[in-house]
């Protein structure tokens, strides 16, 4: 059946029909919803959308190429993720994990924040800073302390003496380790029995009982 260049197939009324409005190309028109009712539909070619595409699932098995923005309300994603090019996350955005007090964020221009209402767990053999660390809790460290430049800690810093508290102090005499105190410090050394302070010409301040 041959229709004209200039005719349609209408069904009901002159806003269903079928017909050919350009060389290579077959439109099929409808003013409310074109229906397809099949368990598979087989499509060879690409699949131009100038609206939304609504489905109730979206299993694709070959890649997504996404060239303009995305806008994502869930997403469940099973296996790995392979991003090729930067994602940017807008200014009041935040990309969140398990519940609202986890997430990674930037509050301020040139911030990044790493917020949860726990801990924050960085597992790695090292971790490399190369700027300052601003702790303005307490800094516990649970194993050994190891600093190979100077541990400056300036009078500026700390208004009295309970500021610092060492456990231990352990300098190898064979390599000239070294613990300076310098200027007006206060040295405040504190054991449960007996404090003795000693200096390397051999002299020993008095010993005094702390209890």
């Amino acid at each position: 059946i041959l229709v004209a260049t200039d005719k349609k197939v209408g069904f009901r009324d002159s806003a269903i029909y079928i017909n050919s409005s350009a060389d290579g190309q077959l439109d099929i028109v409808a003013d409310t919803e074109i229906q397809i009712v099949d368990t598979t539909i087989d499509i060879d070619g690409a699949i131009n959308a100038s609206g939304e595409i609504i489905a109730a699932s979206l299993d694709i098995s070959g890649n997504i190429d996404v060239d303009g923005t995305t806008n994502l309300d869930v997403v469940d994603i099973d296996s790995a993720v392979n991003i090729a090019a930067a994602t940017t996350v807008a200014t009041n955005n935040k990309i969140q994990f398990r519940d609202a007090d986890l997430y990674i964020n930037s509050s301020t221009d040139g911030q990044l924040d790493i917020v949860a209402d726990t801990e924050v767990q960085i597992a790695a053999t090292t971790v490399d800073i190369n700027g300052a660390v601003d702790v303005s809790g307490n800094l516990s460290v649970g194993g050994n302390l190891d600093v190979t430049g100077t541990f400056d800690l300036s009078d500026s810093n700390f208004t009295n003496a309970g500021d610092i508290q060492l456990d231990s102090i352990t300098g190898d005499s064979d390599t000239n380790t070294s613990i300076t105190f310098s200027g007006s410090d206060v040295i405040t050394v504190t054991t449960g029995g007996e404090t003795q302070v000693t200096f390397n010409n051999g002299s020993i301040l008095p010993t005094t009982d702390n209890d």
